[in-house]
């Protein structure tokens, strides 16, 4: 065999080895290659944060917990019964001389049971203070919920409002490189002095300095939405683009209609109210404390020793009365203490009820404002883009300057940016509307208490 056989042979031998690696070599690449970010609805964003967020799970097991504490609050109405059992091993020295001892046992069992027959209502004020807590708790569940909906909600607006500057700085980039080769050109042409040059670099560098930030601005956002809904804040996000897509009410919203709903349908009311209720249970559970307490008791044992042949038994019955005569005053001030906490739960309310009202106010005066910002902003980005227009043409023709081009080109920019905010801050306002009024843009079922 020749070298040069010798070569083709080992060469054809190596080559499944040689796919075998490169087939790995891809399979390695494309492992390694991160998985393009899914397009989120808002929606979305919603759902995967009420699925992660620790504070709201951990509102969800206090509701629970309260849920559980309602059914141990139910024991009262069951009687009581015990089992109990015992025995003993007894030796005695009758006899010093003899030595003899005397040993024997004993042994006993039992099951007692106890009802209280009545308590002054103090079973029924329990079990309604542990059902009213419980009401709360799921209040005040809703409540987190809904707060949790809008931070999603600000953070998904808010990043796509970072999103549309850093696109917009990105395109004043390049006006910014296509002024600044115009220029080159006319000064190349000697129609104009280099400090139309200067001017234009200028601004180009003004530019690039705009989507540093804007890109900066835009990373932010997408970690403080990304936290929110389970990711590492660095992970790529890319949402569904809904800042353009206006949903104006066709009915003008008016502030009593709001504010009628919001006192209705309020998380926070509905908590106040079974925080309420529960403290009048409280304030009936520290009167049945001056009532007799009535309760009926039923034993039955049986028992043997080693001694005697045979067991005994024996069972009793009966019914007891305790009736309070004097506590030293500890029954009174525990009903005056009630009294007072229950004022206080009743100011409260009413605070609660003002700062709604104001927070409401609030809320339908940003969203008037936003309304009203659109419609300015649309007419104020239609006139800078024709301005712009109309300097860049003068430029063109010679009877314009680049420091006009320059201007027009910052008021278009600023137009952009308040354009993209208006709309953004109109998105949150109806966000924060239906925050304050108590709606909610998922629904979760709240069970019944068994």
């Amino acid at each position: 065999m020749t070298v040069l056989e010798r070569r083709f042979s080992f060469t054809f031998r190596s080559l499944p080895l040689i796919f075998a690696v490169f087939f790995l070599f891809i399979q390695l690449q494309a492992e390694t290659q991160p998985e393009p970010a899914a397009v989120l609805t808002l929606e979305e964003c919603i759902s995967l944060a009420l699925q992660i967020n620790p504070d709201f799970l951990a509102s969800a097991y206090t509701v629970e917990e309260s849920r559980i504490q309602a059914k141990e609050a139910r024991s009262g109405f069951y009687p009581s019964v015990n089992l109990n059992a015992g025995g003993n091993i007894y030796s005695n020295r009758q006899d010093e001389l003899r030595g003899q001892t005397v040993s024997y046992s004993q042994y006993n069992a039992g099951i007692s049971a106890q009802y209280y027959l009545y308590q002054g209502g103090r079973k029924t004020a329990v079990y309604d203070a542990a059902k009213s807590a419980y009401r709360a708790a799921v209040s005040q569940h809703k409540g987190s919920r809904n707060d949790l909906i809008l931070n999603v909600s600000q953070a998904y607006y808010r990043f796509l409002q970072a999103w549309h500057l850093e696109r917009a700085a990105r395109q004043a980039l390049e006006r910014a490189e296509y002024f600044l080769g115009f220029a080159q050109a006319r000064f190349d042409a000697g129609v104009v002095s280099r400090s139309d040059i200067l001017q234009a670099e200028v601004e180009r560098s003004n530019a690039e300095l705009s989507l540093i930030r804007a890109r900066n601005t835009r990373l932010f956002a997408s970690g403080v939405l990304n936290i929110f809904i389970g990711r590492e804040a660095h992970l790529p996000l890319s949402v569904f683009d809904s800042l353009e897509e206006l949903e104006f009410i066709e009915r003008r919203l008016e502030f009593d209609p709001l504010l009628a709903l919001a006192l209705e349908q309020r998380p926070e009311i509905r908590n106040a109210e079974a925080r309420i209720a529960a403290q009048k249970s409280n304030l009936r559970t520290a009167q049945s404390n001056l009532y007799p307490w009535i309760s009926a008791d039923t034993r039955a044992s049986l028992f043997g020793s080693s001694r005697s042949s045979g067991t005994g038994s024996g069972w009793s019955a009966g019914v007891s009365l305790n009736i309070p005569v004097f506590t030293g005053f500890a029954n009174q001030a525990r009903i005056a203490q009630e009294k007072t906490a229950l004022d206080i739960l009743d100011k409260q309310m009413e605070a609660l009820k003002q700062g709604i009202s104001q927070e409401v106010w609030n809320a339908y005066l940003d969203l008037k404002e936003s309304e009203e910002r659109i419609d300015n902003t649309a007419v104020l980005l239609d006139s800078a883009r024709e301005n712009l227009a109309i300097a860049e043409e003068e430029y063109r023709e010679g009877i314009g300057s680049m420091i006009q081009v320059i201007d027009a080109e910052t008021a278009l920019v600023a137009a952009e940016e308040s354009r993209i905010e208006a709309l953004a801050d109109y998105k949150i306002a109806l966000a924060v509307v239906d925050r304050v009024t108590g709606a909610s843009n998922d629904a979760a079922a709240q069970g019944d208490l068994q």
